[in-house]
């Protein structure tokens, strides 16, 4: 009869940013072991509260699943006598398995080498061991599996932890299992809030876990602390007029602070209503860990909230204790800000010159050089009649970063540009400047918001594409999960930017111009021999992008469409383009009629193999038969009709076009025979398929399919 595990782990409060990752390991851990051991089970609910990491396993097997496995001996030929008694080698492979003549039989297996050979073989057959011997190593291996960024020892004990663990519980169904780690036995029993319930409590049984715990002031479902963590905090907001702003990241964080969430609801001094709003907000949620509220337009109000682990006494003290905190806090930033602006963001600018970049490639003021250079050659590909915006987008670039080296961004770095922005405005500068200088980090993400002005995007592409166009050109790619710049994040920036806005520029291009940019640099910064070669660069940069690129249509494409439409390569126009391309092949390749005109198609690739005849061998019209000649027709039709549906972006005709080729196809192969004995008969016929794959090849490699 199948019975529920329960582990639980208590310890010293964990890293709150650590606590999920490290329970998602521990039950991947226990999933794998028990996986090893033959162990069936069902589902596995995890918990998790600040000074506790525990599982429950439903139904686990009680004893392994029997194992029977061949082994394998000696051949036959040395296995028995030319009497067919057993041999030295035979006796010998019994013995090692407790079995007897009787139990012999012959396998025929490969060799290493040669042909099959007899060999003798026995069936063994291993008997489950009971679950309850095998729980107790398991368990008690489980907190040395886990990776933490720093462990620590204490005490004697040679057993690492994230802190010092104070209790263990392994409970199978009514049994108690007994384990230890780093000198503490386990118990059946677990322990209540610190301050509202400290003592032990004896469970049962796994299932009344999480209802033993809440009696003690602890919910150990951290789904169910977000839930009303949140709900507390917009009821606190709420209570003063207000409108909690919410934020997931820090919720995250806070769900792991707290075990019995209490929401308190405190001021400060409305003199600094006169900080940025986002100064308010990174300086409430970094140092303190408040909530902010804003009223219905969604200006801040002099009110944050605050989510304790105890239930207070008096929730007026608990917020003047944090209201004191604060003002402290907000002191500081108000300083900053106003220190900031007694001088321009161009003058902070002029102390980029001594914060290096990346040794090579010179300070943040010659990247910024460089962004600038890119960021206008794009504003002047894309919106030729916009003259004015390449000069904008050099003033941005330029003033991009400066930001960096100021007292605010220095104590708030999460408020880079942001606040260059800020001071911008203030200056009284070109608001589209400034607003591009603000959000020329986003997305900071995958899902973070893209910018929200044409100049903020350019300078955002630019600034991502002088990235991976300069460590690329220093040989600094990303290598299997190591990626200590962010390339993979800046590239998939870029292909999100360009998409949303269907900024149609040729990726290629743009990587030549950065790289040209990063070399005239280094030229002049006296380290050019430290730098790969050109080409290679932007092609290693191009194909970096586009593997992103991969990634990202694939989740939501069969990967062989997307394959094949960047097999292609230089035929690629630009991004918006290439997901076209992608989503019209992904049309057709969902209907039934796909299979037969990709059979079709392949045929013909394979007929031609890898070297078709050469571009400057013509089909010759006078050697052309009926089926071939209305092929040579069609084709010559579906050529022009597929270049005018190309030059005007309509992906899903072209496809039409071409796949109006299959009739035309099907018919020359049941009339032609192909590799006629004749060869200008035969090449003629090869230069026709030719020019059909060819055609095809012009929109996917179809090979691919």
């Amino acid at each position: 009869m199948a019975k529920d595990l329960l582990f639980e782990l208590g310890c010293e409060d964990l890293p709150p940013l650590q606590i999920q990752g490290a329970l998602d390991e521990l039950v991947g851990v226990f999933t794998k072991q028990a996986e090893g051991l033959r162990l069936k089970h069902g589902p596995i609910q995890s918990f998790a509260t600040p000074r506790r990491l525990a599982f429950r396993v439903s139904a686990v097997a009680e004893a392994q699943e029997d194992l029977e496995e061949t082994k394998v001996g000696p051949p036959v030929a040395a296995a028995y006598d030319k009497d067919g008694n057993p041999t030295n080698a035979a006796l010998g492979f019994l013995r090692g398995l407790n079995l007897g003549a009787q139990d012999l039989f012959e396998v025929t297996q490969e060799k290493k080498k040669g042909k099959p050979a007899q060999y003798i073989a026995a069936k063994v057959l291993e008997t489950g061991r009971p679950t309850v011997e095998l729980l107790p190593e398991l368990l008690g291996s489980l907190p040395g599996a886990l990776h933490w960024p720093k462990a620590m020892r204490w005490g004697r004990c040679p057993q690492a932890f994230a802190r010092p663990v104070h209790w263990l519980v392994g409970r199978f169904g009514t049994e108690t299992i007994d384990f230890e780690f780093a000198g503490i036995r386990s118990d059946n029993k677990t322990y209540g809030h610190r301050f509202h319930d400290n003592h032990a409590v004896a469970l049962e049984s796994p299932s009344g876990y999480e209802a033993a715990l809440l009696k003690l002031h602890v919910n150990v479902l951290p789904h169910e602390r977000s839930e009303a963590i949140l709900r507390l905090a917009r009821e606190a907001a709420e209570e003063v007029g207000g409108h909690l702003l919410e934020d997931p990241v820090l919720l995250d964080e806070i769900v792991h602070l707290v075990e019995w969430p209490v929401a308190v609801c405190g001021t400060f001094d409305e003199e600094f209503l006169k900080l940025p709003p986002q100064v308010l907000v990174t300086s409430m949620r970094k140092h303190q860990r408040y909530f902010s509220v804003v009223d219905a337009s969604g200006a801040p109000m002099p009110h944050f909230v605050t989510i304790a682990n105890t239930i207070p006494r008096s929730k007026e003290v608990v917020a003047r204790g944090n209201r004191r905190v604060l003002r402290a806090r907000l002191k500081d930033a108000e300083f900053f800000f106003r220190e900031d602006q007694k001088r321009s963001l161009q003058e902070w600018g002029e102390g980029l010159d001594r914060v290096t970049y990346v040794e090579g490639l010179g300070s943040l003021a010659d990247k910024s050089q460089r962004i600038a250079a890119v960021a206008s050659w794009l504003a002047e590909k894309l919106y030729p009649h916009s003259p004015n915006l390449a000069a904008q987008a050099r003033a941005a670039s330029l003033l991009a970063k400066a930001d960096l080296v100021t007292g605010m961004v220095g104590e708030f770095p999460e408020l880079q540009g942001y606040m260059g922005g800020r001071y911008l405005l203030a200056e009284g500068a070109d608001p589209a400047v400034a607003a591009a200088v603000g959000e020329h980090y986003a997305p900071k993400g995958a899902q973070d918001e893209l910018p929200q002005t044409v100049l903020g995007a350019l300078v955002s592409i630019a600034d991502r594409v002088d990235s991976i166009a300069s460590l690329f050109a220093l040989g600094r790619m990303p290598s299997g999960a190591a990626d200590p710049f962010a390339l993979r994040r800046a590239a998939l920036g870029v292909i999100r930017i360009a998409l949303e806005r269907d900024l149609r520029f040729s990726l290629k291009e743009l990587f030549d111009v950065a790289v040209a940019e990063v070399v005239a640099s280094a030229t002049q910064l006296g380290t050019a021999s430290k730098l790969g070669e050109p080409a290679e660069v932007s092609a290693k940069a191009l194909d970096f992008v586009l593997t992103r690129l991969r990634h990202l249509a694939a989740t939501e494409h069969k990967l062989d469409v997307v394959d094949a439409v960047l097999a292609i390569g230089s035929k690629l126009e630009d991004l918006p383009a290439i997901q076209q391309r992608i989503e019209a092949l992904s049309g057709i390749r969902a209907t039934a009629e796909f299979e037969p005109i990709a059979v079709t198609f392949k045929r013909v690739a394979n007929i031609l193999g890898e070297t078709p005849p050469a571009a400057s061998i013509k089909v010759n019209v006078e050697l052309l038969g009926d089926a071939e000649t209305v092929l040579f027709e069609r084709t010559a039709a579906a050529r022009s009709l597929l270049s005018e549906e190309l030059g005007r972006r309509g992906f899903a005709a072209a496809l039409a076009a071409l796949v109006s080729l299959r009739p035309p196809v099907d018919q020359f192969f049941e009339d032609v025979l192909v590799n006629d004995p004749d060869e200008r008969v035969r090449v003629n016929r090869h230069c026709l398929l030719r020019d059909v794959l060819e055609l095809f090849n012009s929109f996917a490699d179809v090979r691919r399919l």
